[in-house]
């Protein structure tokens, strides 16, 4: 009885451990990447989720900004490009996204575009001008 009680504890652990790796690596990051032409200046993102802020980032040019989601949530980013061009855009979707690895959105002068390998890329967004 002992060594079934062993061996059924053993594959208990065993379990809640697959199951934890599978949880923390099948996690989804959100790609923000800079892609303006050069001497564009920064943009500024501010992104949130109705649970977490992300708060302000600027956003250089050639630079990346990224962050695990909360796959359950919807993620709302807000984008200025000094001095007047403004953009929102839902960032994550749990409909759209979850099971993928990773969403890039792509940051052009004439828009935001969505893509899930960081090849193929789609627009979802203009800019406006405020």
């Amino acid at each position: 009885m002992t060594k079934m009680k062993t061996w059924s504890f053993s594959w208990v652990l065993v379990l809640i451990a697959s199951s934890l790796f599978i949880t923390i690596s099948g996690a989804t990051t959100v790609h923000i990447l800079n892609s303006m032409p050069k001497n564009s200046g920064q943009v500024n993102i501010h992104c949130e989720s109705k649970n977490i802020d992300l708060g302000l980032r600027v956003l250089e040019e050639g630079k990346d900004y990224n962050w695990p989601v909360e796959e359950n949530a919807v993620y709302y980013c807000e984008a200025v490009r000094p001095p007047r061009n403004i953009a929102s855009w839902h960032a994550f979707e749990p409909e759209r996204d979850v099971g993928h690895d990773s969403v890039f959105w792509l940051v052009k002068e004439d828009g935001f575009f969505l893509s899930w390998d960081n090849a193929t890329w789609v627009k979802e967004a203009d800019w406006e001008t405020e």
